[in-house]
């Protein structure tokens, strides 16, 4: 079964870019109270997807609130295990893929730290 990710969906870079960035205003990927209410697990599926498009096409942006977001994938027990798993794939993924991965890495553990402050 072949996976498209959502850049391939994406028509314009723009578009990707956008929901992305971290700016003053927030991304709508990256906002917890949007990621949190996705109930459905094709639609947390497609956020996971879309979390890797991000990280891959523009490692630069990556940040802690992409962390968390990940992490929240990961570790909610409420999301199915399909959903935990496709997001354990998708941090492996984003990880072994973008150079340099210690930087990468560095984002990662970062955003640990700060959801374990929060829990």
């Amino acid at each position: 079964m072949q996976v498209l990710s959502i850049a391939q969906l994406v028509k314009s870079e723009g578009s990707l870019i956008t929901s992305s960035a971290a700016t003053s205003k927030g991304s709508f990927l990256l906002n917890e109270r949007i990621y949190t209410k996705l109930a459905n697990e094709t639609d947390q599926i497609w956020a996971i997807r879309a979390l890797q498009s991000t990280a891959i096409s523009s490692p630069a942006e990556l940040s802690i609130n992409w962390s968390s977001a990940a992490i929240y994938f990961i570790v909610n027990p409420k999301n199915p295990r399909a959903v935990r798993a496709a997001a354990e794939a998708m941090l492996v993924n984003v990880l072994m893929n973008i150079e340099p991965r210690i930087s990468a890495a560095t984002t990662v553990i970062s955003g640990l730290e700060d959801w374990l402050r929060q829990v």
